[in-house]
C-alpha cells in the first residue's frame, strides 16, 4: 500500500513539474526530482512513460527548433544534463547515470575578440545534427556524449568517464576518452567478445 502511495506521490509530482515547465508532451507515471532546471528558447520537449528524472537534473534548448525527445522506461540519474541546438533522442529502456552530459552542439570559439563564455553555439551547426541513444542503453556514471551526428547503438554498455564522439554500434561495451568499443556481443557464439582496440 505504501508503494502505491509513494507512487503516485512521485506520478502526481511529475504532471505538476511537467505543467511548471511548460512540457505538453508527456506520458503516465512521469517522476521529476525536485530542483530539475528547463531552459528551453520554445524547443519541444516529449517525454514517455515510465520516465524517471531524478534530482538537479537540467534540460536545455538553445534554439527555438530545438529538440529532446525521451521514449518509455527511462531512468535519468541526478545531475543529468542534456543541451539540444537540434534534436536530442533517447529511446525506450535506456538507463543514464549520474553526473552524464548529452549534447548536439559545441561552444563557438572563433572570434578572438569576444571570451570563449560569451559567444553563442557553433556556427554552421548542421540542421540534421542529432544525438540518438538507443533502446536497452546503459550510460555510465561521468560520460560525456558530444556531436553533431552520433549514435550509440542498442544494448550497450558506455563506460564511466567516458567521452563519446562517435557512433557506437549495437550490442557493444565501450570506454574511455575518445570512447571506443572494448566488447561486443557475437550472435553467432552468443557471448561478449573481446575487440582490440586501436
Amino acid at each position: 500500500m505504501k508503494k502505491k502511495i509513494r507512487n503516485f506521490a512521485k506520478s502526481l509530482m511529475g504532471i505538476i513539474n511537467c505543467k511548471l515547465n511548460g512540457i505538453t508532451h508527456y506520458g503516465k507515471n512521469v517522476y521529476i526530482g525536485k530542483d530539475f532546471t528547463l531552459r528551453a528558447k520554445k524547443g519541444k520537449i516529449s517525454i514517455g512513460s515510465d520516465v524517471e528524472i531524478n534530482p538537479h537534473s537540467v534540460f536545455l534548448c538553445v534554439t527555438s527548433t530545438a529538440k529532446i525527445t525521451l521514449g518509455d522506461n527511462i531512468r535519468l540519474s541526478n545531475y543529468t544534463r542534456i543541451s539540444s541546438a537540434r534534436n536530442v533522442i533517447i529511446e525506450n529502456g535506456v538507463n543514464v547515470g549520474p553526473f552524464v552530459v548529452i549534447t548536439d552542439h559545441n561552444h563557438a570559439y572563433e572570434d578572438i575578440s569576444i571570451p570563449i563564455k560569451d559567444q553563442d553555439i557553433e556556427k554552421n551547426l548542421p540542421l540534421d545534427a542529432c544525438v540518438r541513444i538507443k533502446e536497452g542503453t546503459w550510460i555510465g556514471t561521468k560520460v560525456t556524449v558530444i556531436g553533431n551526428h552520433i549514435t550509440i547503438g542498442k544494448h550497450c554498455i558506455i563506460g564511466a568517464n567516458s567521452v563519446v564522439t562517435k557512433d557506437i554500434p549495437d550490442y557493444s561495451v565501450a570506454a574511455g576518452a575518445p570512447c571506443k568499443v572494448v566488447k561486443q556481443y557475437d550472435f553467432q557464439t552468443n557471448e561478449w567478445k573481446k575487440v582490440k582496440v586501436k
